[in-house]
């Protein structure tokens, strides 16, 4: 008891001290004042039968926090609304504003207003037309493509003051700048007002829509032969042995949905105008619509070599890829011309179907351009014809991945 009776007095403010120093820290450590953005008001409970007619708007919260939380603090980190429960019938009637801290550290002091006016009226229904809107782009390569929206029209339930306001209904889709593949799936339905503004306190039958929206690459390239287009026939006993392109191939560019099928581009048309000699012109190439030239050429060299029938025939042949990897697409990018001798009679049945060059790609099991040498042994071919050639003897093939479409 003496221990405790020494000194009693040192030892009473001692404890003052120490908890006017502990209420100091605890102090220093909140923050007091009013949330920094206003957040907006919902309505909740309203009687079946009633919509609201007019938004309430915003409030100031006036809160206090940790210094630690506070500057973690956004709006969805409170719930703030009005109780509509006790409004029987249209109106506008004064309502309390109340506010659920998420984070229990938060106190909620109070709000400026403390009430709204509350104003109602009896729901309504409408149907309208609905379209795809989207907001936003996707990754920086890539473009949205013309959507679809797989419902024509929805319900809309509100206060007929709101519906007034509708402009249109839309299924939305908010791109968020990383989207690379299409969008194939369900999405919100929102009514947006003159300004292009959202309107709040409407309902929609169906809540959400299934849309479909292409995410294509804005410029897409690649390589592809050049076809020369012929009209006409040659000289009586004189046929095409073989025609020389320069440039053989060409790079192309567009829309991937516009050249991912391409695998060459046609010349104009020559007209081989019964000749019985060598043909050689520049001639322009023609595009598809909306694809283009990499590079800007105008036109391209052709030679068409006419030969006797009684000596040889120059065929384009069919190619055949043997033991390629099945992840990989393959297609020439050089023309080929496979010249066969024989008879007149033997000669004749020959055609770029019946005449085969198969090409080995067992040692070719990476994507990319790879030149490979052919020769005559490579070819199968019909009858009693011999091969007397193959050009040229390097050939280009273009490998490449297959893409695989997903569904988002």
């Amino acid at each position: 008891m003496k221990y405790i009776t020494n000194n009693f007095f040192a030892k009473f403010m001692s404890l003052v001290l120490a908890f006017c120093f502990w209420i100091f820290v605890t102090a220093v450590d909140m923050r007091l004042g009013f949330f920094p953005k206003d957040v907006s008001v919902d309505v909740k409970n309203i009687q079946t039968g009633l919509a609201v007619a007019e938004d309430p708007g915003n409030v100031k919260i006036k809160i206090k926090a940790p210094m630690s939380v506070y500057s973690k603090l956004n709006s969805d980190n409170f719930d703030v609304f009005v109780d509509a429960s006790a409004i029987k019938s249209g109106g506008a009637e004064h309502v309390d504003i109340k506010v659920i801290s998420k984070d229990p550290s938060v106190q909620i002091l109070g709000t400026e207003p403390q009430n709204v006016l509350l104003k109602l009226e009896d729901e309504e229904t409408k149907k309208i037309p609905i379209v795809l809107k989207t907001k936003g782009d996707p990754s920086g390569d890539y473009r949205s493509g013309e959507g679809e929206v797989k419902t024509k029209d929805v319900e809309v339930l509100g206060a007929p003051s709101k519906i007034k306001q509708i402009n249109e209904v839309a299924a939305f889709v908010e791109l968020k700048g990383n989207e690379k593949g299409n969008i194939d799936g369900e999405v919100p339905v929102i009514a947006f007002d003159e300004t292009d503004n959202p309107i709040r306190f409407l309902k929609f039958n169906p809540e959400k829509t299934p849309v479909y929206l292409p995410i294509l690459p804005k410029v897409e390239s690649k390589t592809v032969g050049i076809k020369v287009k012929l009209k006409g026939e040659t000289a009586k006993g004189y046929w095409v042995n073989k025609v020389r392109i320069d440039p053989p191939i060409v790079a192309i560019k567009g829309e991937l949905e516009k050249i991912k099928n391409i695998e060459f581009v046609e010349t104009a048309e020559i007209d081989l105008a019964n000749s019985n000699k060598n043909i050689m012109d520049r001639v322009k190439l023609t595009l598809p619509d909306k694809v283009t030239l990499v590079e800007n050429l105008d036109k391209v060299s052709v030679q068409i070599f006419v030969a006797d029938l009684d000596s040889a025939k120059t065929v384009t042949p069919s190619i055949n890829f043997k033991k390629a990897n099945p992840k990989l697409k393959a297609e020439i990018l050089t023309m080929t011309a496979v010249t066969l001798t024989g008879s007149q009679a033997s000669l004749t049945p020959i055609t770029s179907e019946n005449v085969i060059l198969n090409i080995d790609l067992s040692s070719y099991q990476v994507a990319g351009e790879h030149k490979i040498q052919v020769s005559k042994d490579m070819v199968i071919k019909p009858g009693d014809v011999e091969v007397s050639k193959v050009l040229p003897e390097i050939i280009t093939v273009k490998l490449t991945e297959i893409q695989e479409t997903l569904a988002q």
